[in-house]
């Protein structure tokens, strides 16, 4: 997702649990980071083959931008699968010719390639054509595409994905043609709306009774960072319908706006809320800003659903009521990482280890074997820049939490993530705080109090920094981060202070809180009583309790999530439920 000179990937990414799941953030057996720490070595010292030498510059000591990653797109020749194995690919070989050429890149600019490029990257890559050794979940002889997940106790299997449209039927093709099983029992990760329906019921409620708590505001708009296969927006909707009609925000709802790059996920989602909003005699109406301004007004019962690559896009308006959700959407950003030296802060960069050969990375295979301690194919290291840039001059002095650090620490820094938080803040409060974004635009003025809003984020982390979280995914295995770049979930924990201290002059923050405390705050146990005594055999009870217990597991989603609330600054202090208990005093 371009923003401005900068590549986000095209999903944020979305989670699992508990002691090996898809996506399994900590192991409750290992006290020790999953995260593979390699050895550092500076920048300078490895051959001039790999780096530039003492005293020249790279583009990055320059602070300038580095060239995204569309610039490099074209591989001319595709690696064999032997050649994969030995050298980690053709996205590995662009990483190393690269470097090679201009210097040692970013570790934000390797997760962007990873995750984001054209052709290679997790969300981008062709995986119906590639051998097994890609980041799929589907084991062999099972099919890729879109995988089907029947939660229970309702189904959440998308619509078919047929059509008589010859350009249905492309995009359909190509949807068969991108990589989609990264989603549900078969992929690589899976998350709290795919467990269990209660999950997004809950998050409705929160909303709904922060809605009522501002005054029940006339005109509502739902906005989602990252929403998947829709699970979740399509779990909220049916909790609205489900609410009584004067206590629910669903005949307020004019807008339904989702910030999504991929256009497969797309068409889902569009599909998938149709579907729900036909089944509360709402049709949707599909479009941009500058069409709906242009002319032609809402009908009566038309919700409009718009499509977004970046929230940004997104125009503040103070006369709208905001809802905005931002499920497992912050892990997925790419991070800078900083060393703090005598010299002061230096940046952590990718470079190419000089002792690499592709013969080097072949090792013999065994099942006992820790995927994230073999040594990794791709022939890259991590290394510390000997000279400062602008980046570590500026990122780590972001935060006065970052200078209490000892000599010889690190610290993961999410810059994107403090810039988009911001601007959730901008949209629950209703006004633009920060003018030099002002191409946001709003519908109305903002020089007085809006009508209100609120926000939801929900992601792995604490309320800490962290040094050392950075890990990959693939096939629900923790693998070395630079093992076969392109095929595996990259991630990193969410420093939730650092999201707090964005919001600053903004909006309020609340939390955070555990995903347990929050779940059973809102009433989780008499859901799931009530979804147990309806349940229609025993095998079903079992699997409904199940997929509850693992949302609260305290040694896995219900103690590593952290669930945090947003809401405009005049609520400061009004005590917002369930953060009453974690909220600084006032």
């Amino acid at each position: 997702m371009l923003v401005r000179n900068r590549i986000l990937p095209p999903r944020a990414i979305w989670a699992s649990t508990t002691t090996h799941p898809a996506r399994c953030r900590y192991n409750s057996s290992q006290s020790k980071p999953l995260s593979v720490e390699p050895k550092l070595t500076s920048t300078t010292s490895s051959s001039s083959a790999d780096s530039p030498p003492d005293g020249i510059p790279t583009l990055q000591d320059l602070g300038l931008p580095t060239p995204p990653p569309s610039a490099p797109v074209f591989i001319r020749e595709k690696l064999s699968d032997e050649e994969t194995r030995r050298t980690g690919g053709n996205l590995a070989k662009l990483i190393r010719d690269s470097i090679r050429a201009t210097g040692p890149i970013p570790l934000a600019y390797y997760m962007r390639l990873c995750l984001g490029h054209p052709t290679e990257g997790y969300y981008t890559r062709d995986y119906t054509q590639g051998s097994d050794s890609v980041g799929s979940g589907a084991a062999a002889g099972e099919s890729n595409g879109f995988v089907t997940f029947e939660r229970l106790p309702i189904s959440t299997s998308s619509p078919p994905l047929t059509s008589t449209s010859a350009t249905d039927q492309a995009q359909s093709k190509i949807l068969a043609e991108i990589k989609q099983d990264v989603f549900g029992r078969k992929g690589d990760f899976i998350t709290s709306p795919e467990i269990s329906q209660v999950f997004g019921e809950l998050l409705a409620l929160f909303l709904t009774t922060e809605w009522i708590a501002q005054g029940r505001p006339g005109r509502i708009r739902l906005v989602e960072l990252g929403p998947g296969r829709g699970t979740l927006m399509d779990d909220v909707l049916r909790t609205f319908a489900a609410i009584p009609a004067h206590s629910s925000p669903l005949p307020k709802l004019e807008q339904i706006c989702l910030i999504e790059t991929s256009l497969p996920l797309r068409e889902q989602q569009e599909r998938r809320i149709r579907d729900r909003l036909r089944k509360s005699g709402r049709e949707i109406r599909v479009g941009d800003v500058e069409a709906e301004e242009a002319g032609g007004k809402r009908k009566e019962g038309e919700v409009d659903l718009r499509f977004e690559e970046w929230i940004g896009k997104v125009p503040v308006d103070k006369d709208v009521f905001t809802m905005v959700i931002a499920h497992e959407f912050f892990d997925a950003l790419p991070i800078n990482v900083f060393q703090k030296t005598e010299e002061g802060w230096r940046e952590v960069y990718v470079n190419v280890d000089p002792n690499w050969t592709a013969s080097s990375s072949v090792e013999p295979s065994s099942s006992e074997t820790d995927p994230s301690s073999r040594k990794p194919n791709s022939g890259l290291t991590l290394a510390l820049s000997r000279t400062s840039s602008t980046l570590s001059q500026i990122l780590p002095a972001t935060s006065p939490r970052f200078a209490e650090l000892a000599m010889g620490d690190r610290v993961e820094i999410n810059k994107e993530g403090w810039e988009i938080m911001r601007m959730i803040g901008e949209l629950v409060e209703g006004k633009v705080v920060d003018q030099e974004r002002g191409e946001r635009g709003t519908s109305s003025a903002s020089d007085s109090e809006g009508v209100g809003g609120v926000g939801l984020v929900v992601d792995y982390g604490d309320e800490k920094a962290f040094d050392n979280s950075f890990r990959a995914f693939r096939r629900h295995e923790i693998v070395h981060v630079f093992d076969d770049p392109g095929s595996a979930d990259l991630t990193a924990n969410v420093d939730f202070a650092y999201l707090k201290e964005s919001l600053e002059g903004v909006a309020h923050p609340h939390g955070p809180m555990t995903q347990r405390d929050f779940l059973i705050s809102l009433g989780l146990a008499p859901r799931l009583d009530k979804l147990l005594k309806t349940a229609p055999d025993r095998e079903r009870k079992v699997e409904i309790a199940n997929a509850a217990k693992r949302l609260i597991m305290e040694d896995g989603m219900g103690g590593q999530y952290k669930v945090m609330g947003v809401t405009p600054g005049w609520r400061k202090g009004k005590g917002v439920y369930p953060f009453e208990g974690v909220d600084q005093p006032q």
